[in-house]
């Protein structure tokens, strides 16, 4: 099965780019395929349609029906495992 995974930022450019092609990285060599698309953080609520979770790398107030991540460790490195350890965990539960 191939997971769908949004992933957020300000610009919908630089750190969303950077966590979406970590994030496949990651998960591929976790035996997960991954597709990813890229979206600016206001722009979460229309790109929802087939998305499994939401990476965000700001802080977002709204609650949406698809779990949502806050990608931070990604860009930092601190806590990155643990969280992509969560993020299996939830596509592996779908």
């Amino acid at each position: 099965m191939k997971y769908r995974i949004l992933v957020a930022c300000g610009t919908g450019a630089a750190t969303s780019t950077h966590v979406a092609t970590r994030l496949r990285e990651e998960l591929a060599r976790r035996g997960l395929g991954v597709t990813t698309t890229q979206c600016r953080i206001q722009d979460v609520a229309v790109n929802l349609t087939g998305i499994d979770l939401i990476v965000t790398t700001s802080k977002v107030a709204e609650t949406y029906e698809v779990p949502l991540f806050n990608g931070i460790p990604f860009l930092t490195g601190i806590g990155a495992d643990q969280l992509l350890n969560q993020i299996v965990k939830t596509l592996e539960n779908k």
